[in-house]
This record gives structure tokens, sequence and C-alpha cells, in this order.
């Protein structure tokens, strides 16, 4: 499952630098993050593989890269712009997947983003499940990429 992680973590550095010039700054610790208030959630299926795909910010780490992607101030994000930007960049990465995957001749389908809302929620996705997961550490701010499988 280690080679799904390689490409979200892929992806999601791609993702920053393209649509954000997040570049140079980027780091993968081994840290926790702040407490999760907004999370981007798809789910996906290659071959008989069940997973899911999220990323998961504080607060102010989606406010400010939905800043940075949409070009406004902080100040300016409500909610329903950081909902949408957030489900943007989790499109982006459950793309990349796809694209990394699908090469396999296997089918690789996406579901549509969903949004959570809600300080220190959680995402349980399957029943039995693995669950892997990269925080993400760029200019004093941190955010978490998780990947679940299961059936």
């Amino acid at each position: 499952m280690n080679e799904y992680m390689d490409a979200a973590v892929t992806g999601t550095r791609e993702m920053l630098s393209m649509m954000m010039g997040i570049d140079d700054s980027l780091n993968i610790v081994d840290s926790s993050t702040d407490s999760v208030f907004v999370s981007g959630i798809i789910t996906f299926r290659h071959g008989e593989i069940n997973g899911q795909v999220s990323l998961q910010f504080p607060e102010d780490t989606g406010k400010h890269l939905v800043s940075l992607m949409l070009g406004i101030q902080t100040d300016e994000v409500d909610e329903e712009s950081l909902g949408d930007g957030v489900g943007e960049m989790v499109n982006i990465v459950a793309g990349q997947l796809k694209t990394w995957f699908q090469l396999d001749g296997k089918d690789f389908t996406i579901s549509l983003p969903s949004i959570i809302y809600g300080m220190d929620h959680q995402i349980n996705v399957f029943k039995r499940n693995t669950v892997l997961s990269r925080v993400i550490d760029f200019d004093d701010r941190k955010f978490m990429i998780v990947l679940q499988f299961g059936n």
C-alpha cells in the first residue's frame, strides 16, 4: 500500500507547487497536525482494492492554502470557498493516483469529493481497514494526507 502513499505525496507536492507556488519549504514529518477542522475526502476503487484519500487541515492552514490558490486574502476565505478549495485539492491528488495506477490496465474509479467540517473529526470509511498517513509541513503549517484501505 506504500506505493499509493508515494503517489499521493507526489501528487500533493505537485499540486502545492503548481497551484500555490510552495516548493522549497515542503517537508514530510513524523509529528501530528494541530486540531483538524476541515477534510476533503475521495473514495476510490482500483481493481479489487477499495480505498479513500483525504487531506485533513487545521482551519488556518486550509484557509491559507485556499487563499493562495484563489489569489485572495486569508480573511476573505469563507466556509464555502474553504470547502470548494479543499475539495479541489483532494480531487487533484486523487486524479494523480488515478493517473499513476490505471496504467496497470485495471480500472481506477474515483468519487466526487466530500467535505467534512468540525473540530477534531475522525473519518472511518471501512469496517476493517489499513490506514497510512503522512504529515506535510511547510512554513510552520501542517496538514495530513491519509489513505484508508478496506472492504
